[in-house]
């Protein structure tokens, strides 16, 4: 079945009401001796006149000849909607005085379709000849009619022609078509190799996917085996390109014995590079960090499966409590709605055991301050309650996760009295057990895990009290707390995350109840703070998680008190904030962890 495509030249004015004056429609200055009127219906009226002499043959002017198919036009309606045809006939071309002109290069399915279009503003586009019209389209310069093909057939990319549709929107100019065939093609790398479809692909095209972080692949020696039986296709003409290519895997990522099979790959033997690029990935690979991405800035960068997700969890819209939860691909920067929660919860605490999310406490749309807890499974996309409740129900808590246990800290009881005791979840048994308590109560505190201790930052000791700036440190191997540094400021409801080795303390409102857009951090081996570059918004209650090596500050509320959805970014190489895509709904005192990417 075709599909009809409407193309609106014109907006057309609103018709003029009964009780409306006439002069209400003469509004346009003309010369400054008068205002023009205008038809509402001439452009309608126009174009069905046109389409009536173009179907009778009335009046046509000129002969366009396509694979020896006859096609009877008007120059004038030809110029006015192509630019190439307006060339041809207002410039010194011999066409410009033929009766007739021959197209080559386009079928004559496909002009047919460009000349409705022309005439009518309207096509009648089908799977068999969309691509036809878009290349005749392309050829004319109908630039409308090549954005409407492109559109028709965003919709129709699948893994199976996704490498066709890359090509074809290269040669049509089509940046959206182009962007959706790449990311299917990266999405479906696996299946593409696996199908035998990747070893026509040209080398700048093949280059782009290996190179990719958003190439999705079970593990880096997948793409290691895609790429070498490529390479191995037509070797000949690709022996130039392949330790370039070689290059644009995650090599330091791969098994030592893997690099071993690389090196004695028969018909790689005769590249007298190749011994140097392993030389390269073993010396990389007793690099720091910061010289690793110095050294090769691919190889430092992170694949799709590696990034994991970012959730944001339950918290408040500014009316209601929410169940709701969103996903993040960082890679993508896209926010997807998931399983809502069983529950609605404020201020509760999340954490991540085996690969499950786990939501602790909070309190619920009743307001009441609960002891459950729920756990999401990413592969069902579904919730479940947990039979062991904590030994005591809090909200306004803080989470850390220690060698596969959770750890809950601090935090508001039923009694709406803060709190400075903890107590740990051990997934395997289904108990909870109580364990040393802080040094002193706190609520609306943050907490991270660094170096296998938690951290506890921040928050205050009750309702109205002076905001803490200190900081708390637990060992679970001795079930003691001691103190650390304090921050420079005092955080109340500040996020905390780990990124790179360093504690970060983010935003949250000081003693004097400024909110605040600062951001510093802990190094443990100078077991110092120090300044870092603040927020493009001051913001309080939001959460932070570290993915893909950037630090995420998700929503919270603003200097106004306003609940917001908006996301920054912290690039940990850079160094600077940005702002990135919003969630689709506000989302204060909610939570975030990251999980796992799921293919």
């Amino acid at each position: 079945q075709g599909t009809l495509f409407s193309y609106l030249c014109m907006s057309y004015p609103r018709k003029r009401q009964r009780s409306e004056s006439p002069d209400a429609q003469c509004s346009t200055p003309v010369h400054g001796s008068g205002e023009a009127v205008l038809d509402p219906l001439f452009h309608s009226h126009r174009s069905k006149e046109l389409v009536s002499l173009w179907e009778s043959r009335e009046l046509c002017d000129v002969d366009v000849v396509v694979e020896g198919t006859r096609f009877q036009a008007h120059r004038v309606v030809l110029a006015a909607g192509s630019p190439h045809f307006r060339a041809m006939f207002t410039k010194n071309f011999s066409e410009s005085k033929a009766r007739e002109v021959e197209l080559h290069e386009i079928t004559a399915e496909g002009f047919q379709g460009v000349l409705s279009f022309l005439y009518s503003g309207e096509v009648s586009l089908r799977d068999s000849t969309a691509e036809l019209v878009l290349l005749a389209a392309d050829r004319c310069e109908v630039l409308g009619l090549v954005n409407l093909c492109c559109s028709f057939l965003l919709d129709r990319i699948t893994w199976r022609n996704c490498l066709h549709y890359w090509s074809l929107a290269e040669q049509v100019v089509c940046l959206k078509l182009k962007r959706k065939a790449r990311l299917v093609a990266l999405k479906h790398f696996e299946e593409l190799y696996h199908t035998g479809l990747l070893l026509d692909l040209d080398a700048a095209k093949m280059s782009r996917i290996i190179k990719s972080k958003k190439l999705r692949a079970s593990n880096e020696q997948v793409v290691l085996e895609g790429l070498v039986t490529w390479l191995q296709h037509d070797f000949e003409s690709r022996r130039h390109v392949a330790e370039s290519m070689l290059r644009l895997v995650r090599l330091p990522r791969l098994a030592e014995n893997t690099l071993r099979q690389l090196l004695n790959t028969t018909f790689l033997r005769d590249c007298s590079t190749l011994d140097v690029l392993i030389a390269d990935v073993q010396k990389y690979q007793t690099m720091t960090e910061e010289d690793q991405r110095n050294y090769s800035e691919v190889w430092a960068r992170k694949r799709w499966n590696e990034c994991g997700w970012l959730y944001a969890v339950g918290g408040s819209d500014g009316l209601y409590h929410l169940d709701s939860v969103e996903r993040y691909e960082a890679v993508e920067d896209v926010w997807y709605p998931v399983a809502p929660m069983r529950t609605a919860r404020r201020n509760c605490g999340v954490g991540v055991l085996n690969g499950h999310l786990y939501a602790v406490g909070g309190r619920n749309e009743n307001k009441q301050v609960m002891d459950n807890i729920e756990r999401y499974d990413s592969k069902e996309d579904r919730w479940e309650r947990v039979e062991h409740p904590m030994q005591t129900a809090r909200y306004f808590l803080a989470v850390g996760v220690i060698k596969n246990k959770l750890y809950i800290v601090g935090g508001v009881d039923k009694r709406n009295s803060s709190l400075q005791t903890a107590e740990c979840y051990d997934a395997e048994s289904g108990k909870w057990s109580p364990v040393a308590s802080m040094s002193e109560r706190r609520y609306g505190c943050g907490a991270g895990v660094l170096d296998g201790k938690l951290y506890v930052v921040g928050g205050t000791v009750e309702k109205n009290g002076d905001y803490l700036e200190t900081v708390e440190r637990y060992d679970s191997e001795t079930d003691k707390w001691e103190s650390v540094a304090p921050m420079s400021t005092s955080r109340y409801c500040c996020g905390v995350a780990v990124m790179k080795g360093k504690l970060y303390a983010v935003g949250g409102v000081d003693k004097r109840y400024n909110k605040l857009s600062s951001v510093e951090s802990f190094d443990p081996t100078t077991g110092a703070w120090s300044p870092e570059p603040p927020m493009l918004t001051a913001r309080y209650n939001c959460g932070v998680e570290e993915a893909a090596g950037n630090l995420y500050v998700v929503g919270g509320r603003d200097e106004k008190n306003r609940a917001l959805c908006t996301v920054e970014c912290f690039d940990g190489q850079t160094h600077q904030w940005r702002t990135v895509s919003q969630m689709s709904t506000v989302r204060s005192s909610g939570a975030v962890a990251v999980l796992p990417p799921m293919r």
